[in-house]
């Protein structure tokens, strides 16, 4: 299965920026370029689409690139599995079947910007939706220069993936405000899941994502975990992820740009 999202506009990226909850961070495009030279940050104040072009211009005014691939902290999106269908035989009837199911799942959709990520039949698809806000504010700010728009933790996964092609197990992404859960069978993903961050001391919202993967497991499979990978975003959140590890005891840390 590809867990890639199909581009949302074409060509390849010479810069990235970052989008997360709280800010924007702009940073050059190649990992070695990331290790020498410091991200330049603005603060987001909303997900308007004028708070997003303001934040993204003030970057721009001081370092410019010719194009830009934008990396958005999967917490501001949802996502969710599709079950596959042979009667779903183009990409329109699936687009239509991904906004139905978001509908029927967390409400209207016209706030939102749905995708489904490539994969080979007869595998569910994964569906991913951000705020339209987002997205015009990124077009308005970036025009032409825009060229692809991703998600940090289907990044990750497609990472990860990319060398274990045949996980059975879970990965835990770890992100600013949420964790997500990807269940996985033969490498086919079989179960998303997020958990919502809350005010909770680290080894209590520890516990409560331990225990909420071995009861999502336990859903599609009746052995034990058998492995575990764990993954975290720009947040960073060692306190939070030593003490999956120390939970979780399958679990590998895997990181991932």
């Amino acid at each position: 299965m590809t867990m890639r999202l199909a581009d949302w506009m074409p060509g390849g990226p010479a810069g990235r920026l970052l989008v997360g909850a709280q800010a924007v961070e702009l940073a050059p495009a190649r990992a070695e370029q990331r290790r020498l030279a410091p991200s330049a940050r603005a603060p987001l104040a909303s997900l308007d689409a004028e708070a997003v072009r303001a934040a993204i211009g003030r970057l721009l005014a001081q370092h410019r690139a010719p194009a830009y691939d934008v990396i958005v902290e999967a917490g501001l999106a949802h996502l969710w599995l599709l079950p596959f269908h042979r009667s779903l035989t183009g990409e329109a009837r699936w687009r239509n079947y991904a906004q139905a199911r978001f509908e029927q799942a967390f409400g209207d959709s016209q706030a939102w910007e749905i995708r489904v990520a490539a994969a080979c039949p007869p595998h569910d698809r994964l569906a991913v939706a951000v705020p339209v806000s987002l997205m015009t504010g990124l077009r308005h700010a970036l025009g032409r220069s825009l060229r692809r728009v991703r998600i940090d933790a289907i990044e990750r996964l497609n990472a990860l993936l990319r060398t274990e092609s045949r996980l059975t197990g879970a990965a835990i992404d770890v992100g600013e405000c949420c964790a997500w859960l990807f269940l996985f069978r033969g490498g086919v993903l079989n179960r998303v899941r997020r958990r919502q961050f809350i005010d909770a001391p680290v080894p209590d919202l520890a516990a409560s994502i331990a225990a909420g993967l071995r009861s999502e497991w336990s859903v599609i499979a009746e052995d034990t975990l058998p492995d575990l990978r764990l993954a975290w975003g720009r947040a960073d959140p060692r306190d939070l992820c030593d003490r999956l590890r120390a939970a979780l005891p399958a679990a590998q840390a895997f990181s991932y740009g």
